[in-house]
């Protein structure tokens, strides 16, 4: 598949060099990301990190977001904050690991 030139450059603050990521530290679990805020409920956006992985690994400079899914709750290692169901928002300069995921 190839790439658009928005999702190689991202949408990155100051000139493309802030971007948010994600990085998927579960053991068990994908997780799916998001390139694009605006357009993060078209699926051609959405891109799966299996666990290990973060958005570098399948092409994505600039992680928008990710996705719980309906019974689910994702530990987040900064904080141990836990979030539930839904898309959530990730910011530029944002570097997120999700370190555990419940279904």
């Amino acid at each position: 598949m190839e790439r658009t030139a928005s999702e190689i450059r991202g949408t990155c603050a100051i000139g493309g060099h802030i971007c948010g990521n994600v990085y998927n530290r579960d053991n068990r679990y994908n997780l799916l990301i998001t390139n694009d805020w605006g357009k993060h409920r078209n699926s051609s956006t959405w891109r799966t990190l299996k666990p290990g992985q973060n958005g570098h690994h399948v092409g994505v400079k600039d992680v928008d977001g990710y996705w719980v899914g309906p019974g689910c709750k994702v530990k987040r290692s900064l904080g141990l904050r836990t979030v539930g169901p839904g898309w959530h928002k990730v910011r530029d300069g944002q570097k997120i690991q999700i370190v555990d995921i419940r279904c």
